[in-house]
């Protein structure tokens, strides 16, 4: 009990120093409580994802949180080229053919949205995914920061 009570203050904790302050507004957010809960959900996942803070979501942002997901659900029988390849792919075909180009909100919002109901078509269930996903995400993103500061103490220089 210890140990669960220590992870859920050092996951808040790491979400507050790890998620930026933004503020997020959409001329179609849900006004009924659950769509704004998924929208709230929604936006949440985002930042969780943009690992540079600068308001957009990159390729290489997608591939490493999800890389680190994998490594994290498998350890050393994760498939890290198969994640790879699929989420580059992913990108790719949802929002830039070439992969350069960074996408908002609106565009992961749309296309979470559309996974999301093809996932499950109730909405409950749907804010559930998305608190698991969150959940995945706020804990890869810490494992990333430790190990970034990890590497720093010992003068390790990572290019990302």
């Amino acid at each position: 009990m210890e140990q669960e009570v220590v992870f859920c203050r050092g996951l808040t904790d790491s979400l507050k120093r790890s998620m930026p302050k933004h503020r997020w507004t959409s001329d179609d957010i849900s006004h009924d409580s659950h769509g704004y809960d998924i929208d709230r959900l929604a936006r949440e996942l985002f930042l969780l994802h943009d690992l540079d803070g600068d308001g957009l979501l990159g390729e290489d942002e997608l591939v490493q949180i999800n890389l680190t997901i994998a490594v994290l659900h498998h350890g050393d029988n994760a498939d890290l080229v198969h994640v790879e390849d699929s989420y580059r792919a992913m990108f790719r075909e949802q929002f830039s053919p070439e992969g350069h180009d960074a996408i908002r909100f609106g565009c992961f919002r749309g296309y979470l949205l559309d996974l999301l109901r093809n996932i499950d078509p109730d909405v409950k269930a749907q804010k559930m995914i998305l608190e698991q996903f969150i959940t995945e995400a706020a804990v890869a993103r810490e494992v990333r920061f430790q190990e970034l500061q990890a590497s720093r103490e010992a003068g390790v220089t990572f290019l990302c």
